[in-house]
């Protein structure tokens, strides 16, 4: 690995290639720390489609990072 402010660079870059509902939802959760359903309560969505487009992000997210990056990127969203 290149760095971690490479890492915190590339992922970034890999949200805001999300497409715009995806990114709008998982950065609530990612950035502001909302759980599916305050994110659903307060978007006026189900929790069920909050939790599909956060899985949808990961699965990008981890497509674009590449295994090792998105497992060290997990780790590091968590510190």
């Amino acid at each position: 690995l290149r760095g971690l402010g490479d890492v915190y660079k590339r992922q970034h870059v890999a949200v805001a290639l999300l497409p715009e509902k995806c990114r709008f939802i998982f950065e609530k959760y990612l950035y502001k720390n909302l759980s599916p359903q305050e994110i659903a309560d307060e978007c006026n969505l189900s929790v069920n489609t909050v939790r599909v487009q956060i899985k949808n992000a990961f699965d990008r997210l981890k497509k674009h990072l590449g295994p090792a990056v998105f497992i060290l990127f997990l780790y590091l969203i968590k510190q």
